[in-house]
Formats: structure tokens, sequence, C-alpha cells
């Protein structure tokens, strides 16, 4: 894979690349157990950038859940 040939994520794409990684990743190891380390890894940004969008872990389980993403 070579990360350069690939544009960066769109600033709109971000939030919803977050929760649907979130939904995937609470789904599949628990809330517990998913770190935003994690998080930032599957969505491919820095952790920083987890929290530009959502204080904590547990805003981001409550809008994925309230969207209908689960």
């Amino acid at each position: 894979m070579n990360i350069f040939n690939q544009s960066p994520p769109r600033e709109v794409d971000i939030p919803t690349r977050i929760l649907k990684a979130t939904t995937k990743l609470f789904a599949r190891r628990g809330y517990e157990a998913t770190t935003i380390k994690d998080l930032a890894a599957k969505v491919g940004v820095a952790e920083g950038t987890i929290f530009r969008y959502f204080p904590n872990k547990k805003a981001h389980f409550g809008r994925g859940r309230d969207s209908g993403m689960g």
C-alpha cells in the first residue's frame, strides 16, 4: 500500500468515518476494550483528530447508537 497515492480524508467525511469505526470496534471488542488509539488507527487519523469531533469515548457510543449505525 502506497500512502502517497491516497488522497487525504475529506473534512466532512471524518465524523462519519469515526462513527462507523466506533460501531464496528465496539461491537467487535466491546466498549471498555476499545481505545481512542484503536479508533484513530482504524479511521486513519491522529488521536487528536478524534477529540476534535468527540470530547470523549462516551460521546462516540451515544452518537453511534442514536444514529442507528449499530
